[in-house]
């Protein structure tokens, strides 16, 4: 069903006119962010290495990739992954859970 421009689209708590909508195409490439690992130099996705830029702003976080992570931990005979950070399993259990 076709709407004309001076129909009213409701959307619950907001009404707005279809004539003051602007007509869009989903064609936009988002630039992604980068992160450098201080060890090899090699470049990984801010999103899949879970670098958080907001935690770095006076830029003194360094950053390993996942291979020098591992080349570390084996060098060092550690291959089981530490972590004080609480995982999902830390978490109490509720009547949502």
């Amino acid at each position: 069903q076709e709407l004309r421009d001076n129909s009213t689209i409701d959307l619950g708590d907001l009404s707005v006119k279809k004539e003051s909508l602007v007509k869009k195409k989903n064609d936009e490439v988002h630039e992604e962010s980068w992160v450098q690992c201080d060890r090899c130099e090699r470049w990984v996705h801010q999103i899949c290495a879970l670098f958080n830029t907001r935690q770095n702003k006076d830029q003194r976080s360094e950053y390993a990739c996942p291979k020098c992570t591992i080349d570390e931990r084996k060098a060092k005979g550690e291959l089981e992954a530490k972590s004080s950070t609480p995982m999902a399993e830390d978490l109490p259990r509720t009547k949502l859970s």
